[in-house]
């Protein structure tokens, strides 16, 4: 295929018939291995580039296409993307990056997408993202950068200056993250949700997530956390979903959930709990929103009555029914199912939330 005299065709068209079409370039799946030889029609949008051959990115192709909306790279095998080769993009609204070879995002790559809103650069070979990397990605909705090598995050990839005050939905899962900072999501205070599965995490620090005012989910499932803070969770007033699934949690501080007065679903199964006491809430939280609790899959001692609470209405109701909990020990009673019999639990137990508007007794 002469890809070249079909372009030339294409734009002979477009501008003989007025076709509105022609404000989309579809070149996708073409074999095309080198980005230069596409040439685009005065007035596209949108193009399409997926699935073809292309390893680079050069300085200068995009320069004269400011009106361009959405474009999609997606599926190729580039590696380097130019300093500055995406600057004059200044209405560039979504820009897809998946499925390529890319390694480094520094400081320069983004330059100049000022008004982009959707980056999707997963399952790449990223294994850093410089600082200042999105200087320029102030109006950013979402970023979208799971299945990559990333293993450290500067807490200067954004601007302080001009967060991304609207940015609402981070993805950073399948990846080899170890830490998490709260620079990292500093006036970050649009953000619904987060995703941070299966990475290396070992901490939450204290006051990580402070500024996430309005996130409504948080993922961190398979981890490698071990301790939740006591106020590792501080600030998020309005989180619903809350996944802390298949860590090595042995530790859950008291008061540790104790501003989570929205949250709907726990799901804190397949760690390490040898038990569990009720004071993780704050003594005047109740059940409120919350409609799951999973905590299945833990070596729970059952020699004490520690987890009585759980058993008891209202929390018992709440119990996921896939979230049967089994004793790990002592010896006697290990592989049995824990209940309030089984434990002991007083039958007239009431587990009574005391109102902050009482006195302290």
């Amino acid at each position: 295929m002469n890809f070249g005299n079909t372009n030339i065709y294409l734009c002979l068209f477009c501008i003989i018939y007025n076709n509105i079409e022609c404000s989309t370039l579809d070149i996708s799946n073409q074999g095309i291995e080198d980005i230069s030889s596409v040439f685009v029609p005065a007035g596209t949008v949108d193009i399409d580039m997926r699935n073809n051959n292309l390893t680079s990115i050069p300085f200068g192709y995009f320069v004269n296409m400011p009106q361009l909306y959405d474009l999609i790279i997606s599926g190729n095998i580039i590696e380097n993307i130019s300093d500055f080769a995406f600057c004059n993009l200044t209405g560039l609204y979504d820009l897809d990056l998946r499925q390529n070879n890319i390694k480094i995002i520094n400081e320069n790559t983004l330059k100049g997408l000022v008004n982009l809103r959707r980056l999707y650069i997963s399952d790449n070979d990223i294994t850093i993202f410089e600082q200042k990397s999105f200087y320029d990605l102030g109006n950013l909705i979402k970023i979208d950068a799971k299945e990559n090598n990333l293993i450290f995050l500067s807490g200067n990839i954004f601007d302080p200056l001009a967060p991304p005050v609207n940015l609402q939905f981070i993805e950073f899962d399948k990846n080899n993250l170890q830490n998490l900072t709260a620079q990292y999501f500093e006036n970050m205070t649009a953000v619904t949700e987060i995703d941070f599965r299966m990475n290396n995490i070992e901490e939450i620090p204290n006051y990580c997530f402070a500024d996430l005012r309005n996130i409504g989910s948080l993922i961190l499932r398979f981890n490698e956390l071990k301790i939740i803070y006591e106020k590792s969770l501080k600030g998020l007033i309005n989180l619903l979903f809350l996944d802390l699934e298949s860590n090595k949690i042995s530790v859950i501080e008291p008061q540790s959930f104790s501003e989570l007065v929205n949250l709907q679903r726990l799901w804190i199964g397949s760690n390490e709990l040898v038990t569990l006491s009720h004071d993780i809430f704050h003594p005047s939280t109740n059940p409120g929103a919350v409609s799951q609790l999973n905590m299945r899959d833990n070596p729970f001692r059952c020699d004490d009555t520690s987890l009585c609470w759980v058993l008891q209405p209202p929390w018992l109701s709440l119990l996921d029914y896939r979230s049967s909990m089994i004793c790990d020990g002592p010896a006697h009673l290990s592989g049995q199912q824990v209940t309030a019999t089984l434990l002991g639990c007083p039958s007239d137990s009431k587990w009574v939330l005391i109102s902050d508007y009482c006195p302290h007794i």
